[in-house]
């Protein structure tokens, strides 16, 4: 019996077609998009976490064409009278626990989670593929993954090298020599919980720092490091402009062959 992870599915939804830039031509077609690709992976006896945001309305509708046994973490769209239609449970948030590692389930992104810094993962929805979250954490919505839910096998895979990088820069990285940059970078938290994601703090400065910042930075920190930063970059991280430059500087591509700036993922 497998376990699988979604949010975010909206079935019934018209406008989140609109909002998320879902590429359907009706609800019925995303919809039953969903619904298949669901059921060509999860089977009748695999448990299926539903990080929220299932519908407005009609769960027992939709649930009954779903296969597996259905577990809710609620989301904001979520309806508390239609959420005794079919679940299994419902939950405000969840700890799960698996092969000894401890998960943290919310329909919300965290900054911080329950044993967060031992290491626990944390798995949510709401954001509708706009943001990877911070540290060990994974947006598991249709949105971000194809219109699938994701097994728990992904998520390791996804968490055990996420965890693997992120620590190879943590100690190619002298924290504390880049707290000047988080303090005039990353304004909107303090340089010591800044400096906790280094990968973050040197792309905001590759971004949008000054001349002088990145020319200093990139003699601090080589461009070894840059390239992981790079590698590593999350939505949104980048412009145009910078992505560009920083790849024709760190020699990560040819000319007029820059790849595309990271997006969201749907429908392929």
């Amino acid at each position: 019996m497998a376990i699988y992870f979604t949010a975010d599915e909206h079935f019934g939804h018209t406008k989140i077609m609109q909002y998320c830039k879902r590429p359907f031509d009706s609800i019925e077609e995303m919809d039953q998009t969903i619904i298949e690709r669901h059921n060509a992976v999860v089977r009748p006896k695999d448990t299926v976490y539903h990080l929220g945001d299932f519908s407005f309305w009609n769960h027992g509708k939709y649930l009954s064409r779903l296969k597996g046994k259905h577990i809710l973490i609620l989301g904001n769209h979520d309806r508390l009278k239609n959420t005794k239609e079919g679940w299994l449970e419902v939950h405000q948030v969840m700890r799960l626990k698996w092969q000894g590692k401890v998960l943290w389930l919310s329909h919300y992104p965290h900054l911080v989670w329950p044993q967060s810094h031992y290491g626990s993962w944390h798995l949510f929805g709401h954001v509708h593929g706009s943001m990877q979250g911070v540290g060990l954490s994974m947006d598991v919505g249709v949105d971000a993954n194809d219109y699938r839910p994701v097994s728990i096998e992904k998520v390791a895979e996804v968490m055990n090298q996420r965890g693997a990088t992120a620590q190879q820069l943590k100690d190619a990285v002298d924290k504390e020599s880049l707290k000047p940059y988080a303090k005039k970078y990353i304004w909107w938290k303090t340089p010591e919980e800044a400096v906790e994601y280094p990968q973050r703090v040197i792309a905001q400065v590759m971004n949008i720092g000054t001349f002088e910042d990145t020319q200093e930075l990139a003699d601090l920190v080589g461009n070894d490091v840059l390239r992981m930063v790079i590698e590593q970059a999350e939505v949104g991280q980048f412009n145009g402009t910078s992505w560009s430059y920083w790849h024709y500087r760190l020699e990560l591509c040819e000319i007029d062959q820059v790849p595309p700036l990271p997006e969201r993922r749907g429908l392929r």
